[in-house]
């Protein structure tokens, strides 16, 4: 995996951020508690910029953004000054030396509280877990296409972050998983209880891949060709396509679904210049369009487009002050105890260390939300 300048620098935000907190719990415990602040340092090897300040500490940033330290006056290792040996680390109580260990976590602790009630108050934008076509496991437990997961045992799940990290744990501990389920293409359908067999996964699969082996694809991946809304100045509206209207062909080519619509456009409109006609269906009743396509590039990526949208069942959290609180306190109790649990299940040997991310993946994810924007970005700090 190769890695890009943005990846990189996102990359180095995230570390530094977190790094820097870290260790700033660790400085400002110590200090609070009389011991003498040597050093406080981001990042391990030598120097690329160090300066003393007028409390005397040596602030640095170093080569390797892998890590930090806070170096306190201590008596084993001779950086005592006479009159500082009652400020050394190994001096103080037991119980100061335990407050400054214990605070560079309970530190991320707190950041993660609060970039997640930030992130509430912001509104952070999701994909409610409408299921795809579905093969293996989902397809024998009973899943249809446009199925919601709604439970997954005695979880409330809204979103596909939520489904899939209670499947991956059930998967992980070869549980069986009692969902819940609702129809979301057919408005007023009833709840159904189904059950799915984790027991049958193969071992230490991997997590990133656990709904393709569960035989679940979220259906915003290809959702249906059914117009759900248009973007300003759409040509596609201005044509006189309207909601609701399903697209069944392109220049006389059917079509079914958004990916095959997404290929027509870009295979017919390179062929004819963008004049485009598109037929649509309503009610059984069919009507052709003609619509004029743009070539532009977006994001680097060039393609033909005539503005259209289409349902992804997406889903966003937004709350006020209090409740965004109380909601980050939730949203980090939740991240902990199922990433304890994932590292349960790695110690144990029941998932593969391949599910570890390292610093490439990380950059990947770092660069990936903050393009998403701020509450997205501010969700993986958390």
């Amino acid at each position: 995996m190769s890695i890009h300048f943005s990846q990189l620098f996102w990359f180095l935000v995230v570390t530094c951020v977190l790094v820097a907190w870290h260790e700033f719990g660790h400085f400002w415990v110590g200090r609070k508690c009389g011991v003498k602040v040597l050093r406080y340092a981001i990042g391990f090897g030598p120097a690329l910029w160090k300066r003393t300040g007028k409390d005397g500490i040596e602030y640095a940033i170093n080569a390797l953004p892998l890590g930090g330290y806070v170096k306190f006056a201590d008596t084993r290792d001779g950086s005592v000054e006479p009159g500082d040996v009652a400020r050394a680390f190994d001096q103080v109580s037991l119980s100061k030396r335990s407050a400054i260990v214990l605070a560079g976590p309970l530190a991320n602790l707190l950041f993660a509280i609060v970039a997640f009630a930030v992130m509430f108050i912001i509104g952070v934008r999701d994909d409610r877990a409408v299921l795809g076509p579905t093969t293996g496991l989902a397809q024998s437990a009973g899943m249809l296409r446009g199925d919601e997961i709604i439970k997954v045992n005695e979880t409330e799940v809204g979103n596909w972050t939520t489904a899939g990290i209670e499947l991956m744990q059930l998967g992980f501990d070869k549980q069986i998983a009692h969902v819940s389920v609702v129809n979301a293409l057919i408005p007023g359908s009833a709840a159904r209880s189904l059950t799915l067999d984790l027991t049958a996964l193969p071992p230490k699969f991997d997590e990133q891949g656990v709904l393709s082996v569960l035989g679940m694809e979220p259906y915003f991946i290809n959702p249906d060709s059914v117009i759900a809304g248009f973007s300003p100045n759409s040509a596609a509206q201005q044509a006189g396509l309207a909601l609701g209207e399903r697209l069944v062909a392109v220049n006389g080519k059917p079509i079914s679904d958004f990916n095959g619509l997404v290929e027509r456009i870009q295979e017919l409109g390179k062929a004819n210049a963008g004049q485009l006609v598109f037929t649509a269906e309503r009610n059984s009743i069919r009507r052709n369009v003609p619509v004029t396509a743009e070539l532009s590039t977006i994001e680097g990526v060039s393609a033909w487009r005539v503005g259209m949208r289409f349902e992804r069942f997406e889903t966003t959290r937004k709350l006020g002050p209090i409740n965004a609180f109380v909601a980050g306190m939730n949203e980090a109790w939740y991240q902990t105890t199922r990433t304890l649990g994932i590292m349960k299940s790695l110690l144990t040997g029941k998932a593969s260390l391949k599910n570890v991310s390292g610093p490439l993946s990380i950059a990947k994810y770092a660069d990936e939300s903050a393009k998403r924007g701020v509450s997205e970005f501010l969700k993986l700090l958390g």
